[in-house]
Order: structure tokens, then sequence, then C-alpha cells
């Protein structure tokens, strides 16, 4: 069964998601100096949604 949530990051430059949050910060890392935000996301990763301020526009999100 697949989780209903997955992990969102963004930067000034950058966003992407993951299931796997340590996936996701390699991920992150590897892109540049940035410093990013990781948000926990209450929907499956295949998900639809908008991004507003760099940030997932979805009703109970996590910042961590």
């Amino acid at each position: 069964m697949e989780p209903e949530y997955h992990y969102f990051a963004s930067s000034v430059l950058h966003w992407r998601t993951n299931k796997d949050i340590r996936e996701l910060i390699r991920k992150m890392d590897k892109l540049g100096e940035d410093e990013y935000i990781v948000y926990r996301v209450p929907l499956p990763e295949e998900s639809t949604y908008d991004i507003e301020s760099y940030k997932p526009a979805v009703e109970g999100r996590l910042k961590l």
C-alpha cells in the first residue's frame, strides 16, 4: 500500500518531491548550495496541486 503522503522540497531555484525524505534531501543537496525547505504533504506523490510562494498549496502540509 502506497503512503498517503510525500515530501516536497523547494528552494528559490528548484523543487522536488519524493516518498523517501532521505533521498529527497540527497537530491536537493546535489542541486547546489541554495537553502531549501521540506514539507510533508498529506497526499500521494502523484497528486496534482498548486505551488504558492515556494510552498505546496495543500491543507494540512507540515513544514519540517
